[in-house]
């Protein structure tokens, strides 16, 4: 087959993996998020350099046609950074581990002439600015840190970019805020946008505190932490413990008070504040007109809003791939364009880069599982009915959008003049903390008639005021305010026509807009996922292409009280169906995550009070199993002091926690007696379940134990079996 020229950029080094390809042209022909394979929100894996080629493959494409590879994240910097040397820390990786991986990536692309390692920040850079519309603009990146650096700011000329500003580790505004939301109890990848949204519900008294303590605005330096700071290592428990001395405790609870709320509202109006005088600081190094942004900081809505109305540029675009999720689009731009001379670019003018979906596609899924739908001549008037008489629709169309936020692919939409919306929105199918908003999507020509905003915004990445008698109060946060999305008919003419057919009947041009997911999971990528969360949660409607599915007559939803209460968990069902059966001596053994198994537990104990659960915490420190809860809801508990002692059990489940809750090189100490058991076939009743629900038998290629199991082959994360093929050889 002829060469194609492909460019593919590579991050997986860590959260937010992603895999990007593009055309000679250097337009893309996929943009591939980790996450949406499999099936872990924010998860953080072990290198799987298969998903590459089945990523290739989706887009039609041979290892063969692969020219130019470029990879984001230099391991050798991140290795050297000065809290690497400390027990407590677990690094991202090993570089060598990562070369020899690389090294075996490039063996099986035969064709490549030309690879690149990127540094972090170069590749936000260059995902901001290359799709940007801007032919030269300051370019300014802000995350957590990158290698060694947690600040850039950038002048793009043409097809070049210029570092001219740097603030280095450990100064870090991204990480102070995500230490913040761990302090608060917060949890899951999306703690830190769970934090802007709870900000609203608090004022900003605290805010001399993290000025006196934590974090010192600078005119030419953009901002340093406290010296004070600066003494403790640049570790998560560490910035947490000198939280602790000014803030209390660590909240545990889960409970959120006024308290915690007006730490929020003063952490935000900080980076707000921060983040203006790093704009400032931009303007004044490029004398640029325009300005990009990127890293994961600027997927505070927020802030970004607050941004753009101060009107130091003539005008700011945000990378809808402002997170780590968008590094292989800038690696693999960089890669294309760097050193061009032609002023032509690609320009980023929608965000629907991701799977398609096809209406053969759908027709396949319907006759193979005997599903009764209809097609309609019609979809958008007849969708318009069913929001405008207060159902919830899901709504699939075509390829999915890129990013964390729904922008009319992969949606779910209601009706937004109902404030009720809202409550049946949480209560039916998100079940997320009742005070965080969902988000308006409305015609672009009525931006202006319904906020104090008239530039668009079609990848939702700003927060605008709503005018006083603004029509979707559904989609409105309680200060007010709403992350709008404006839709034309240049950028989805389907999800326009929608919202035009809404409007004739109703007279309001915008719709309640949040991600099609369930809670803890990514937003839906294929006809399985999205049907699949349609019969699980109280969606109404489910509209794929132009085919219309609803409930089956005979349908009953399980999440009707008292299950409604579920502990924000997605495997207790699946827990709930093994404790109800003849089996009753079952282990629940979990890493880490010591509110995830009490939430369990008291969602057991209601529902099973007949049964005997026997948990454990584990000590990695001695690989042994010590009981933690003794007097846990008056369980009858055990001490095991010996891995063996696991096999008296009927089933073992392994409550294996999220990148957010341990790092995930711990995972290969943790399993590594398991693993053991597994290779000499003595484990057989051991089964393991992530933190995102997955369930599978210990490593997903083991038969269970002489019988069948309702839940054999469901997905198992890569990690567990990166670690046991590496064992095993």
């Amino acid at each position: 087959m002829k060469n194609k020229n492909i460019t593919l950029g590579v991050n997986f080094a860590g959260h937010d993996a992603s895999y990007t390809l593009l055309d000679s042209s250097g337009i893309p022909i996929i943009i591939a998020e980790e996450e949406r394979y499999s099936r872990i929100k924010k998860g953080e894996f072990v290198p799987n350099p298969q998903i590459i080629f089945s990523i290739i493959e989706e887009a039609g494409l041979l290892p063969e046609d692969i020219k130019f590879l470029s990879i984001a994240n230099i391991q050798e910097f991140i290795e050297n950074r000065p809290e690497q040397t400390l027990i407590e820390y677990i690094p991202f990786g090993n570089a060598k581990i990562y070369d020899a991986l690389f090294k075996s990536i490039i063996k099986k692309l035969p064709n490549v002439v030309s690879v690149n390692y990127l540094k972090h920040h170069l590749c936000h850079a260059a995902s901001a600015f290359y799709p940007s519309p801007f032919i030269n603009a300051a370019v300014l990146t802000v995350d957590g840190m990158g290698e060694d650096e947690t600040v850039n700011i950038w002048y793009g000329k043409k097809n070049e970019l210029h570092k001219v500003f740097s603030i280095p580790h450990p100064h870090s505004i991204g990480y102070l805020f995500q230490v913040i939301s761990k302090w608060m109890g917060l949890t899951g990848g999306e703690r830190e946008g769970k934090l802007m949204g709870l900000a609203s519900y608090g004022k900003p008294i605290y805010k001399n505190l993290f000025y006196e303590n934590f974090i010192q605005i600078d005119e030419y330096k953009g901002f340093i932490i406290n010296p004070n700071l600066e003494k403790y290592p640049c570790t998560n428990e560490s910035w947490i413990k000198y939280c602790e001395i000014f803030f209390g405790e660590r909240n545990s609870s889960g409970i959120i008070n006024e308290y915690h709320k007006n730490i929020a509202a003063s952490v935000q109006e900080v980076l707000e504040e921060v983040l203006l005088n790093l704009l400032k600081i931009a303007k004044n190094l490029t004398k640029a007109k325009y300005c990009c942004l990127a890293g994961g900081v600027f997927m505070s809505s927020m802030a970004n809003g607050k941004l753009r109305r101060e009107n130091i540029f003539q005008d700011v675009w945000v990378q809808p791939l402002a997170s780590d999720n968008g590094l292989s689009l800038g690696a693999a731009l960089w890669s294309y364009y760097y050193g061009r001379n032609e002023r032509k670019r690609w320009e980023m003018q929608h965000p629907f880069w991701g799977t398609e979906i096809t209406g053969n596609d759908i027709e396949v899924f319907i006759k193979k599982n005997k599903i009764t739908c209809y097609k309609s001549d019609n979809i958008e008037f007849e969708a318009a009915k069913f929001l405008s008489s207060g159902k919830l629709i899901g709504w699939v169309q075509g390829r999915s959008e890129i990013g964390a936020r729904a922008l009319g692919h992969r949606s779910i939409f209601a009706d937004p003049r109902d404030y009720n919306s809202k409550n049946k929105m949480n209560l039916l199918i998100k079940q997320r903390e009742d005070w965080r908003p969902f988000a308006p999507i409305v015609l672009e020509e009525d931006l202006s008639n319904y906020f104090d905003d008239d530039k668009p915004s079609p990848f939702m990445m700003f927060v605008s005021n709503a005018k006083q008698n603004c029509p979707l109060p559904a989609a409105l946060h309680i200060d007010n305010t709403g992350r709008v999305q404006t839709i034309n008919k240049n950028f989805d003419s389907r999800v326009y026509n929608l919202i035009c057919e809404f409007k004739k009947i109703t007279g309001v041009g915008g719709l309640l807009n949040t991600s099609f997911n369930l809670r803890g999971e990514p937003i839906v990528r294929t006809i399985e996922q999205a049907y699949d969360d349609f019969i699980k949660s109280g969606m109404d409607v489910l509209v794929m292409n132009d085919y219309v599915f609803q409930k089956p007559t005979d349908y009953v939803w399980i999440g009707d009280p008292p299950i409604a209460k579920l502990p924000p968990i997605n495997f207790c069902n699946k827990i709930a169906n093994l404790l109800i059966s003849e089996v009753k001596n079952i282990a629940l053994i979990t890493y880490g995550n010591e509110k995830l198994l009490i939430e369990m537990a008291e969602y057991i104990k209601l529902n099973n009070s007949d049964t005997i659960i026997k948990t454990f915490q584990l000590f990695t420190e001695k690989n042994s199993f010590i009981s933690k809860f003794d007097k846990l809801m008056s369980y009858d508990s055990k001490e095991v002091t010996s891995i063996e002692k696991i096999l008296d059990f009927d089933l073992v489940f392994l409550l294996i926690p999220t990148w957010v809750d341990i790092a995930f090189e711990m995972i290969p100490n943790l399993l590594s007696p398991f693993t053991n058991m597994v290779i000499k076939n003595l484990a057989t009743n051991i089964f393991i379940i992530d933190s995102s629900g997955n369930l599978g038998d210990f490593l997903g290629i083991l038969p269970i134990s002489n019988k069948e199991w309702m839940y054999n082959g469901c997905l198992i994360t890569e990690i567990e079996r990166f670690w046991f093929n590496k064992n095993k050889s």
